[in-house]
């Protein structure tokens, strides 16, 4: 509510989500000829799996692209990387194109922020890796585990993960039994600790 305004009263009686126009398309895509491509996948696609959606259809995440691309940027999120890349200069044109105004955190506006960025990750793929097809490498690294150098939160903020592993397996331990890790920190540990 506070991030979108969206309060309980606009969605009350507005029909399940299996019964909408925009899953019925959905369900004409999900097929592997197809992409589904958001920023931050796992999150949106939480939400459709909780209401029924089973994806059949080729995922390309641009948060996990961005991560491998454009690893120095200091953050990855979608309003970060809007004015770090300098898309804002191109998106009104493009929301002119659409008829689209673009307000932050405004599901429209964000896709055609996502859509902007999407273009530069394609090109940057294609200047990497000028022999495959910039889709599908970049399926391919939203489904490629990154290997974290130093922590970024915690006690151990500003120290390399391998040397806390070394000097504070307890912390380690703990981190792994009591937090919901994500799949690089994940990846991570199982690579010093030899899993």
């Amino acid at each position: 509510m506070a991030l979108h305004g969206i309060t309980p009263n606009l969605i009350e009686g507005k029909g399940v989500f299996t019964e909408t126009k925009f899953y019925e398309t959905l369900q004409s895509l999900n097929n592997q000829d197809n992409f589904l491509i958001a920023h931050n996948m796992p999150f949106d696609m939480g939400m459709m799996e909780k209401e029924g959606f089973v994806s059949e259809i080729r995922i390309i995440d641009t948060l996990r692209v961005a991560k491998h691309l454009l690893s120095e940027q200091k953050s990855k999120a979608l309003q970060y990387l809007r004015y770090a890349l300098e898309l804002y200069k191109e998106e009104q044109a493009e929301a002119d194109k659409y008829n689209i105004t673009i307000k932050a955190h405004d599901a429209i506006g964000d896709v055609l922020v996502m859509k902007l960025l999407l273009s530069k990750l394609v090109a940057l793929t294609k200047e990497q890796f000028p022999d495959t097809n910039p889709m599908v490498k970049m399926e391919e690294l939203t489904n490629t585990p990154i290997f974290i150098e130093t922590f970024v939160f915690g006690k151990h903020k500003g120290k390399k993960v391998s040397d806390v592993c070394d000097s504070d397996i307890g912390y380690i331990n703990w981190m792994q039994k009591n937090m919901d890790l994500d799949v690089d920190m994940k990846y991570t540990l199982d690579a010093i600790m030899g899993h």
